[in-house]
């Protein structure tokens, strides 16, 4: 038997709001989603696990609409469909009566249903959410159905944390299901037995949700699983992490963002994180590292690395030179943290007004 498993589609979502990229980004998720039914039709799966979150919130009749054909195109695939927390199963909303194509096979209930394919022997149970939380431990009962010599499959949206099912690993691993199709989370995580999986956002939701994105293709037959990663996402975030020293000039950190961005491709979305030390005369301009692509923000945590003895003269009698004294009172070497902390107490005495 062969599947594909997907999760956290988020179709309606409009990423980065406000940014130049935001709309472009929204309707990427149609596309990306679109390429997995086309992934389905080119593999011949037999299964299309859609753990949870394929909407953004409650969809729209028209979304559902475009949904709809799209599964109706698959010419192997039955879909097993369930609501997560986002797309809870809210009462009149368009999703809770609305009439699937036969492809489609959707679990609209918050107790487990089940569904057998005869086609492939495999049967499959899982529940959707009734609202944006759900704090019942349901997975951690649940046990595969009594006919052994069928495949076996568990779909849920689960064990995000304590307010979304949480779940007792070990003993989920050790239930007898032959695949545990998993969603709620943004990155996609194989368990090494191969029997559970994460399939993660199948595109990136927001520069939290760092490194590849896709979907899960699994070949099962009754003794063994074979899981690969497929990626998919049109876009990635990725970090630019920099380590200034008080010799790094505007022009250098310029070159490290092009040069970053030139290597991971334009197309992509960049966040970039200065550290480290600068001259307090000489403030990074962070807002011109912007221009050199599609970035989301700049984080600076770079401190001012200020002349101690300079400032301690000056200020011999007033507190910022008695708290520079505090740290300077011994002959050993300050460490990195300490020397941190001091030139942080600095800054924050120097910006007040009072000295």
């Amino acid at each position: 038997m062969k599947f594909i498993h997907i999760s956290d589609v988020r179709l309606g979502l409009v990423p980065d709001a406000g940014k130049a990229w935001s709309d472009a980004r929204a309707q990427e998720r149609w596309t990306t989603f679109q390429k997995v039914i086309e992934l389905c039709n080119y593999r011949e799966v037999d299964l299309l696990l859609v753990s949870g979150n394929l909407f953004h919130r409650q969809p729209l009749k028209r979304e559902l609409k475009e949904v709809n054909y799209l599964f109706s195109t698959l010419k192997h695939t039955r879909v097993v469909l369930i609501a997560g927390n986002r797309d809870h199963l809210k009462s009149g909303t368009g999703y809770t009566d609305y009439r699937w194509c036969s492809q489609v096979v959707f679990f609209d209930s918050q107790d487990f249903l089940t569904a057998y394919f005869p086609d492939c022997n495999t049967e499959v149970c899982g529940f959707s959410y009734m609202d944006s939380e759900d704090p019942v431990p349901r997975c951690d009962d649940v046990t595969p159905g009594e006919d052994k010599s069928r495949i076996q499959i568990l779909i849920a949206s689960a064990g995000a944390d304590d307010r979304h099912v949480p779940i007792d690993f070990p003993k989920l691993e050790e239930a007898g299901f032959d695949y545990v199709a998993l969603g709620g989370e943004h990155a996609y995580r194989i368990w090494e037995s191969q029997h559970v999986a994460y399939a993660g956002a199948l595109e990136p939701t927001n520069g939290a949700d760092i490194g590849p994105h896709g979907c899960i293709y699994g070949e099962i037959e009754k003794d063994s699983v074979d899981l690969s990663f497929v990626p998919m996402a049109i876009r990635e975030y990725i970090p630019i992490d920099i380590e200034m020293t008080s010799q790094t000039s505007q022009f250098d950190l310029e070159s490290t963002v092009s040069k970053q961005i030139e290597k991971y491709g334009k197309n992509n979305i960049y966040i970039i994180n200065i550290s480290g030390l600068f001259d307090p005369e000489y403030k990074p301009d962070e807002n011109a590292l912007k221009r050199f692509g599609n970035v989301l923000n700049v984080s600076m945590k770079a401190i001012p690395e200020y002349d101690l003895e300079y400032l301690r003269r000056i200020h011999k009698n007033d507190v910022i030179g008695k708290f520079i004294d505090s740290y300077l009172s011994t002959d050993q070497p300050l460490s990195d943290k300490s020397k941190k902390a001091l030139y942080l107490g600095i800054q924050t005495l120097l910006q007040n007004t009072e000295y």
